[in-house]
């Protein structure tokens, strides 16, 4: 719409003035540009990637939202075929932490481009959060994206995912150690059905999928003395076990159980 300031008929000498209002805002230029990298991508109406015999890729796009400079990221993981799905990428050495944490193999992350850009205020990131899943919406992708918040070494996610009915959130917490009602398993499933509004009674059977990582990266000490190892000129160790010439700078133990029974 515009908004024209002129009387009529003009009189000599006067301008004729008009107001343009039809700028758009920059959160609406943001979504613009993340629909069209979908659709340059080929991610829009429900097409995605991440298929059998793909190889693992990564591509980036830069965009811009309120003078701060993101980088757009479409990642890919390749599965082995002929597996259970929770099991294709059982143990990986070296993947995304995405991967690891919810299973996920295809993915689109909105990293800041420098630490001036990064997002810290829970306002400034449900705004980008809206917008991206504006952008998910008018393209159907069916895609999760993921935006990276704080500082880039703590790896704090916050995202969505539109598939066919189903919207899924992906939220993290930050804490320095786990709460008190939260030290085992049973009170953990206590605190999920009390944050979860069911109307049902009693309430639904709830499977569990586990998975325990542990990293032991600081050998001396660890060891009793019954063990016997070797400590070398870079720092690491030889442990009793594989091969004697193979030094070991970490030890990384991992267990998963796909599919437990809440009453254990």
């Amino acid at each position: 719409s515009s908004g024209i300031n002129a009387e009529w008929p003009l009189r000599p000498g006067e301008i004729f003035e008009i107001n343009d209002f039809t700028n758009s805002p920059e959160f609406e230029e943001f979504i613009y540009s993340v629909e069209q990298t979908l659709e340059v991508w080929g991610l829009s109406q429900g097409r995605c990637w991440n298929e059998s015999g793909i190889p693992e890729f990564n591509r980036t796009e830069n965009v811009i939202y309120n003078s701060q400079s993101f980088k757009l990221t479409h990642s890919t993981i390749s599965r082995k075929t002929n597996a259970h799905p929770l099991l294709q990428l059982d143990f990986p050495n070296k993947t995304h932490c995405l991967n690891r944490w919810y299973g996920l193999n295809e993915f689109l992350i909105l990293s800041p481009e420098t630490t001036e850009d990064a997002v810290y205020f829970l306002d400034s990131s449900k705004l980008l959060l809206s917008s991206l899943a504006c952008a998910l919406s008018r393209t159907r992708c069916k895609i999760p994206i993921l935006i990276q918040l704080g500082s880039v070494s703590k790896r704090f996610f916050s995202g969505v995912w539109f598939n066919d009915c189903v919207q899924t959130n992906f939220e993290m917490v930050l804490l320095k150690a786990p709460p008190p009602q939260c030290s085992t398993l049973k009170e953990i499933m206590n605190f999920y059905r009390k944050s979860i509004p069911c109307a049902l009674s009693p309430f639904p059977v709830t499977n569990l999928s586990i998975r325990y990582t542990f990293c032991l990266n600081n050998f001396i000490g660890s060891l009793s003395d019954s063990h016997v190892y070797e400590q070398n000129p870079e720092g690491t160790c030889s442990l009793p076990f594989g091969a004697a010439c193979d030094p070991i700078q970490d030890l990384l133990l991992a267990t998963s159980w796909v599919k437990l029974s809440e009453n254990l």
